[in-house]
């Protein structure tokens, strides 16, 4: 395929005629690599680009909402903050039970 390349170049042929050449020979553009960019092949190299330039406008879309929503009233954030009664009695009768050990000084020994 280079050889008739190189064949065709040395000729003196087109860009576009060495490309016909080549589909004509071949019988399909799939030895091309890619498709002609002209009429409906363009959807080919159009759409990527579209899909891309859409997910960057719906991520530019979702980034504005999230950042204009308004923030929690004090209220909320003071329930959210204080714990339920049950979750309350809970802690307290974990805490009234739990005893801690007296730190021993460094270098001395315990009484016995």
């Amino acid at each position: 395929m280079r050889g008739e390349l190189a064949a065709m170049i040395d000729q003196g042929k087109s860009h576009d005629e060495i490309i016909q050449a080549f589909v004509t020979l071949y019988g399909s553009e799939e030895m091309l690599g890619a498709p002609i960019n002209k009429g409906f092949n363009r959807l080919a190299w159009l759409i990527p680009y579209l899909v891309g330039a859409t997910g960057a406008v719906i991520v530019g879309f979702a980034a504005h909402a999230w950042s204009r929503r308004p923030p929690t009233s004090p209220n909320e954030a003071q329930r959210a903050m204080t714990p339920t009664s049950k979750n309350a009695s809970t802690m307290s009768s974990e805490t009234s039970t739990e005893t801690s050990p007296v730190p021993l000084k460094t270098g001395s020994t315990p009484n016995p």
